[in-house]
């Protein structure tokens, strides 16, 4: 049976919906397969909350973490944190498989380490691995990293299912600012609420996510006393989703670079941007590669809270200017990162692998 396997540390088949999408219109293999190799924290968090699903799919996963390595030529993408320590097990995958490397990480220069180095040559082990890969970068900053590694390096960019995200039936009942992500420090989360208490006109403050208990308590504090605040905790159907963008006019996202994480693309600002919305983001490494600032949204120096005040009261008051931004912003959307579009390029990476194996099998023979 032709498969392919998408290997990711926690599944992710949010980033991999091209290749769902391309197998169907395609039909390229019988299936495409979704595993994740965090077992051991899939393993223990189905014993705590007595889930019994978990503990299945982490057997489920288990088994073809070992089929992999009695196996050979299966064709699998893998996505797994750059300088992890999971690189022995993605070596020993390399050398009986077909793989691509799927990657949104930019500094592969080891200036910046989003895993701890536990072993002494694990950054080593990780040049190996990347060693004549062929790989997919999810912005050509990644690829930028990449290419002193291997020169097979292909830029795909996350994408949005224009069916669902898209701008028809917009409601502009309110002017509304919204913020979709994770609830936590250091995604500006405090900077959202000063402004709330700072910008006394007649605009709505919707909250989509889940995280930290403290900053959702205050969120909820807001709400109790402000007719204006809404959180809506999370939403992970993708159309009660696109209902509210499509009801708000700004997506702030005024996030902070950390010791080791930084906003490396925001699949929500495309979401965004594809429902009519303009998004106001740090401009951190993932987001200055999706907006032209001033022309389909704003980028702000971190931590800026005066320049995002006056975007958003600019927006809010000049609505004509506001519409012609909020248009643009869906132009960049259809124009780069369709479901269909990201499509056509993996499946011009996943046939290059294909001949590649078939051009194998015939100078062996």
């Amino acid at each position: 049976m032709n498969t392919l396997y998408v290997l990711h540390e926690h599944g992710a088949p949010r980033h991999f919906e091209a290749i769902t999408y391309l197998n169907n219109e395609k039909k390229l293999y019988d299936r495409v397969i979704h595993l994740e190799f965090a077992v051991i924290h899939q393993f223990v968090k189905g014993i705590v909350k007595r889930k019994p699903k978990l503990l299945f799919k982490s057997l489920y996963n288990v088994m073809h973490l070992l089929f992999f390595l009695f196996s050979r030529d299966k064709k699998i993408v893998i996505g797994a944190a750059p300088f992890d320590i999971f690189v022995y097990y993605l070596l020993a995958l390399k050398k009986r498989h077909d793989i691509i490397y799927y990657s949104s990480w930019p500094y592969w220069d080891g200036s910046f380490h989003p895993r701890k180095i536990l072993i002494k040559h694990q950054q080593k082990m990780w040049r190996e691995f990347l060693d004549n890969t062929k790989v997919v970068a999810v912005t050509s900053a990644v690829k930028d990293g990449l290419v002193s590694f291997t020169d097979q390096v292909t830029v795909i960019p996350h994408c949005i299912n224009p069916d669902i995200f898209h701008s028809h039936n917009r409601k502009e009942d309110n002017f509304r600012v919204i913020y979709v992500g994770r609830i936590l420090e250091q995604k500006g989360i405090k900077l959202i609420l000063e402004l709330i208490q700072e910008i006394k006109m007649d605009i709505d403050w919707w909250f989509v996510g889940e995280g930290d208990e403290e900053l959702k308590k205050q969120i909820r504090k807001l709400e109790a006393g402000q007719d204006n605040v809404k959180y809506f905790g999370s939403i992970k159907d993708q159309n009660k989703l696109a209902e509210l963008y499509r009801s708000s006019q700004i997506l702030l996202l005024p996030s902070y670079k950390t010791k080791g994480w930084e906003e490396l693309f925001g699949i929500v600002i495309i979401e965004a941007m594809a429902s009519g919305v303009i998004p106001i983001s740090t401009n951190a490494i993932g987001p200055n590669t999706i907006i032209t600032d001033s022309l389909n949204g704003y980028l702000i120096e971190q931590g800026d809270k005066k320049a995002i005040k006056e975007r958003i009261l600019k927006l809010y008051r000049d609505r004509d200017y506001s519409n012609k931004m909020s248009a643009e912003a869906g132009v960049t959307v259809e124009r780069n990162y369709t479901i269909a579009s990201t499509a056509k390029l993996w499946e011009e990476v996943l046939n290059s692998s294909e001949l590649e194996n078939d051009k194998k099998a015939v100078s062996t023979n």
